[in-house]
């Protein structure tokens, strides 16, 4: 029972800081589902102590503004707290509802990481899981990893690749510019590089310019334009777009 939960969250914490003052006590772990703003909202609210909340994301497909906004709502709700994405990804296989094809999950992959280094409410990112737990494609549970059981890469594996070795230092930000359809294309600078995507399935057109002249690629790191500092291009949110310049 979760009124348990909040008991068990403070001792933990306490027998925590009895042994080490500095180590962060990560509690609440709240899963993605209609109830976890609701179930935040009393962990807060029993007093139970922490240094650190994490909160799992799972969603069927990816929508930004949602995205960002619960990370919002449950820091806002614990006074500021740092949040840990301590779980997200998507299955590529079974039924499940965070369930994407390869070249989704890949898409999905580079939009979470760089909403949560631009969202100033997130500090940490982990993807579940890093190798399929199985070799059953019928089975959700053994499809979350961006390798195969058999350690072949999936899209997703090279994906977070690209975007690690880009984005390694550098003062985050994101932007959401709105479109006249209502839709929006997200903007994302860090260090020497930036990224464009949009969140709809549709495609948009964008003019994209760049601080100087810069290499275009997909999330697959394959070169989309030719070297330029203006672009003329179709942005989607299985698409993000990666730039070589501010």
């Amino acid at each position: 029972p979760k009124e348990e939960y909040f008991k068990l969250a403070d001792r933990a914490y306490a027998a925590v800081r009895e042994m080490d003052g500095d180590v962060p006590v990560i509690a609440l772990s709240a899963a993605s589902t209609p109830t976890t703003v609701d179930f935040a909202r009393d962990f807060f609210a029993s007093g139970a102590r922490f240094s650190d909340v994490s909160i799992h994301t799972y969603c069927d497909g990816f929508k930004e503004r949602d995205f960002l906004g619960q990370l919002k709502v449950v820091s806002e709700l614990g006074r500021g707290c740092r949040l840990w994405v301590s779980e997200m990804g998507w299955t590529t296989g079974g039924k499940a509802l965070a369930r994407a094809d390869e070249h989704a999950q890949a898409a999905y992959l580079v939009r979470v990481y760089l909403s949560v280094a631009g969202s100033p409410h997130a500090g940490v990112m982990n993807w579940y899981d890093f190798v399929d737990d199985g070799f059953n494609y019928g089975y959700s549970e053994e499809n979350f990893g961006v390798l195969r059981r058999d350690q072949t890469p999936k899209p997703a594996y090279r994906a977070l690749a690209l975007i690690c070795n880009r984005f390694a230092s550098g003062n985050p930000s994101l932007r959401d510019v709105p479109l006249s359809d209502g839709n929006s294309v997200w903007c994302f600078g860090m260090g020497t590089n930036s990224a464009v995507w949009a969140d709809c399935d549709e495609k948009a057109k964008v003019k994209v310019e760049t601080s100087t002249d810069s290499e275009a690629v997909n999330a697959m790191g394959e070169r989309v334009a030719p070297r330029a500092r203006a672009f003329i291009l179709e942005v989607d949110g299985e698409h993000p777009l990666l730039f070589s310049s501010p």
